[in-house]
């Protein structure tokens, strides 16, 4: 399926969350950090 929006491409990272590559590193260390639940595959 084209045109999924996922955080794995780059360039999707900054319009849809206004953080640098940097930042959104960062926040998703912390939220790992903080016990968020673990990345899925597909719909919950």
């Amino acid at each position: 399926m084209s045109g999924v929006i996922t955080a794995s491409e780059p360039s999707w990272r900054g319009p849809f969350t206004g953080l640098s590559p940097r930042q959104f590193g960062k926040l998703i260390t912390a939220l790992r950090r903080e016990g968020a639940d673990p990345v899925r595959k597909g719909r919950p």
